[in-house]
């Protein structure tokens, strides 16, 4: 178990592995309700020099940003 989530959520596998579950479920879901993976969309999209791939991987970063900082908090 990572030191960090430890120290977050507590040792509990069932836990851990409820929070992957349903972090899968949600990028399932967000996948199909795109119609295809988005980082895909990102990385085709650079290699094509298109504006939408820059910001589409701008914002997937971003959000990763966001979703870390709810989950863990803030440094310390």
């Amino acid at each position: 178990m990572p030191p960090m989530w430890s120290a977050r959520f507590g040792d509990n596998p069932w836990k851990r592995g409820t929070a992957a579950f349903l972090g899968g479920a949600i990028a399932l879901f967000g996948v199909r309700l795109a119609g295809g993976c988005p980082s895909g969309h990102g990385l085709s999209g650079l290699s094509q020099l298109a504006v939408s791939g820059f910001i589409a991987l701008a914002f997937f970063f971003l959000a990763g940003l966001v979703t870390a900082r709810l989950v863990y908090g803030p440094r310390k």
